[in-house]
């Protein structure tokens, strides 16, 4: 199975954000959006779900980098598009309780690893996950230069858990594809590779040739 493409968008503009789900949307199956509340990452975007769903037939997933994450699950939960929460370990002190709400939605879980968690951190409730993203940077801001332990954090974790999704979100670009594929990631979640310059459209199909081409 090919590594999926998820591109993150990161906006505080309704604008921009409606403008990159358009030029995406004929090129990937899925999006992710970024939700910072300016507690747990300084930087805040779009929080509104009612917008969005408006904007795009694509499946979604969200990506939670808030102090708060059972607010925003309630906010977001009937979203119909949206097929997978995912939150900060870093955020909660009972993650049990946040996957068991994200899965009262009929979404899939997932839990989100900043560059320095551990990976020994899931162990109690693997089982009950979907999902495993791996901040290659540290979250909030896109443009940043990958962390490069975070691939062995990877590969460990792939080592442990061979059967679990994974994901990797910060400095994923075409000189990096090559290193994170080596982690036998599932799913690649670039954002300013994708929209800080020229087409996002271009941009994906030639991420999806050098995923292709290291691939086979």
């Amino acid at each position: 199975m090919s590594i999926q493409i998820i591109p993150s968008l990161l906006e505080d503009s309704k604008e921009k954000l409606s403008q990159q789900l358009q030029a995406i949307e004929d090129e990937v199956s899925m999006a992710q959006i970024d939700l910072a509340d300016g507690e747990f990452v300084s930087n805040t975007t779009c929080n509104d779900p009612e917008f969005i769903a408006e904007q795009t037939d694509l499946d979604l997933e969200l990506h939670l980098m808030v102090e708060e994450p059972n607010h925003q699950i309630e906010k977001w939960g009937n979203l119909l598009q949206l097929k997978r929460i995912l939150f900060h370990y870093e955020s909660t002190e009972n993650p049990e309780e946040i996957i068991k709400h994200i899965h009262k939605t009929g979404c899939h879980a997932g839990i989100v690893l900043n560059p320095d968690t551990e990976i020994d951190v899931v162990e109690n409730f693997i089982d009950s996950l979907e999902d495993v993203m791996f901040m290659g940077v540290e979250p909030g801001f896109q443009g940043q230069e990958l962390i490069p332990e975070v691939l062995d954090k990877m590969n460990a974790f792939k080592d442990k858990y061979p059967e679990t999704y994974t994901q990797i979100d910060g400095s994923v670009n075409e000189e990096t594809l090559e290193e994170i594929i080596t982690t036998g990631v599932n799913a690649v979640c670039p954002g300013s590779a994708i929209f800080a310059e020229s087409d996002p459209a271009e941009n994906i199909k030639s991420m999806k040739k050098i995923i292709h081409q290291l691939e086979n």
